[in-house]
């Protein structure tokens, strides 16, 4: 390549792209008519797409909700592994009530005792005010 005038070399290069570009478009002139069925097409796909995300998050959603209904077996299963416990605990309870309707008894027992106590000291005292009264009245008459 000698060294040609620049000017010619414009004009050779848009002329070859004008006429790359004229072939492009009569290549792509007879897929003119299938441009509404590509953008169908696509649209179709998307559609399709939309429809499988779709389909994807309504199984995340029942794979979250089968976690959920295991989380509540687990639940479950725990309590029933506690239910042993449960049944020493009224055992021990049971034991436990005796024990204090026993306690409760005797302290009733004891308080009935003290006010039958506090009963007789009261009668006491007044046998013996009625005694001291009843010795003045001879240390009276013997003088």
């Amino acid at each position: 390549m000698a060294s040609l005038p620049l000017g010619i070399v414009r004009v050779a290069r848009a002329s070859t792209l004008a006429a790359l570009t004229l072939t492009l478009a009569l290549t792509l002139l007879p897929l003119l008519p299938l441009l509404p069925l590509l953008s169908l097409l696509s649209l179709l796909t998307l559609l399709a797409l939309l429809c499988l995300l779709t389909l994807l998050a309504l199984l995340c959603l029942l794979i979250l909700l089968c976690l959920l209904a295991l989380l509540a077996l687990l639940s479950l299963l725990c309590l029933l592994r506690l239910l042993p416990l449960l049944t020493g605990l009224r055992d021990a309870l049971a034991t436990l009530l005796q024990l204090r309707k026993r306690l409760l008894e005797r302290l009733l027992l004891r308080l009935l005792l003290l006010g039958l106590l506090g009963l007789l000291c009261g009668l006491l005292e007044r046998l013996l005010s009625l005694l001291d009264i009843a010795l003045l009245d001879r240390l009276r008459r013997v003088r």
